[in-house]
Order: structure tokens, then sequence, then C-alpha cells
């Protein structure tokens, strides 16, 4: 014998159980929807993407060459960048310094 249900089946059922299958499509049409009682969150869940892109206009977008895929981690780590400020902060405290001297010394 067959081993999967087929929609006969349900024919066969509903007429065992004394149900009429135009009475059931008229209950259906005539019914009001009733929406489900709790909230049903969206599947599947959007996550945050991880990848690496380069930001337009940075040193990693401007040196990255042709043939590194877009998923590749940054050439310029985050952590160079960081020194490469603090090195520009110093350089411009260290300016400050000289120029203050310098116009010391003028005087």
């Amino acid at each position: 014998g067959r081993t999967d249900p087929i929609l006969d089946d349900v024919g066969d059922a509903f007429k065992l159980m004394g149900v009429n299958l135009h009475e059931l499509e008229d209950y259906i049409h005539n019914i009001e929807p009733v929406t489900f009682a709790h909230q049903i969150p969206s599947f599947p869940v959007s996550k945050n993407n991880v990848l690496q892109f380069p930001q337009p206009g940075s040193k990693d977008a401007e040196e990255r060459k042709e043939y590194i895929p877009d998923y590749m981690p940054p050439i310029v780590s985050s952590q160079e960048a960081t020194l490469e400020r603090e090195d520009t902060t110093y350089q411009r405290l260290v300016r400050c310094l000289f120029i203050t001297k310098d116009l010391r010394g003028a005087k």
C-alpha cells in the first residue's frame, strides 16, 4: 500500500465524520479571520554585517589592490590609524613648543 496521504483521504475522513464540504466552504467564506494573539518575530533574524568593507576615502580604500576581495580585513589596521593620529597630535605639540620657544628667543 501507499504511505503518503493524499487529498482524497481528507475527503474520506470528512465523510466518515459527517462533514459536508460545501457547508465547510460556506462557513470559511462567511467567518471573520482571527489574528494570532502573539507578535511573531520575523525570521530569519537579521544580523549586523560583520564584513570589514573599507570606508570610501579611507587609507585602506585608496591602497587596496584590485585583486584583494572586499571581504578581506583592512590592510591598514585600526591600531595603525590610531597611532598615526597620535603621531600627528604629538607632531603638532612639538611644533607648537618650537614656535613658542622661537617666539621667546626672538624677544
